[in-house]
């Protein structure tokens, strides 16, 4: 499989209000036919063209997608398969988090279909790199507790637990790990913003 991945600005919110909506039903096992209407009206606001747009305008944020690649010449296709978001602001998890500074990676997802083929590591390659660009020493994430195969996902990729976290989604709770992972002595291999190929 051949993959690409870039960074995104705000002609993509489209794209991506798309992609992240049906990846996060993926990701929690929910089918939105049986959402409850609080559960619902959380996941059209949260991932509503609108609010990707804000999000891609953020200077605070950055944002990079992953996509698929067919064919050549004038019947080449991409195909948007994972996206990952990084966030620059002020955690309020200083209890579990140690670095006041440490940078978010708000969100990762890749379409279950392409789980093996080294898409999801690529983007935190692609997230580290970026990280150390802003000369952060600390990557953290919020993943769903009942998410097994994230979990061991993202320990592969060096990031530990340091705590527990509630989410809500209207009415509906769910409950996440915070996890976090040292940068400082890690060399990136790229530039942070420049295209990552990989074949497979």
């Amino acid at each position: 499989m051949d993959f690409q991945v870039l960074p995104i600005n705000v002609d993509y919110a489209g794209a991506l209000a798309n992609l992240a909506k049906r990846l996060f039903l993926e990701a929690y096992g929910l089918d939105v036919k049986s959402l409850p209407a609080s559960a619902e009206e959380y996941l059209n606001s949260e991932f509503s063209i609108d609010a990707q747009t804000k999000e891609l305008s953020d200077t605070r944020m950055f944002t990079y997608m992953a996509f698929e690649k067919r064919g050549g010449g004038d019947t080449a296709t991409t195909t948007p398969i994972a996206y990952c978001q990084l966030r620059d602001h002020k955690h309020e998890h200083n209890d579990v988090i140690d670095d006041p500074d440490a940078i978010e990676l708000k969100r990762l997802y890749v379409d279950q279909h392409y789980h093996g083929f080294g898409v999801g590591k690529r983007l935190i390659l692609q997230s580290v790199a970026k990280a150390k660009e802003l000369d952060k020493k600390t990557i953290w994430l919020a993943v769903w507790d009942n998410n097994a195969n994230a979990i061991g996902f993202y320990e592969r990729q060096g990031f530990r637990k340091v705590g527990k976290r509630q989410l809500k989604m209207g009415e509906h709770t769910v409950i996440n790990y915070i996890m976090i992972k040292h940068i400082a002595n890690i060399i990136p291999s790229s530039n942070s913003d420049s295209a990552l190929h990989c074949k497979l």
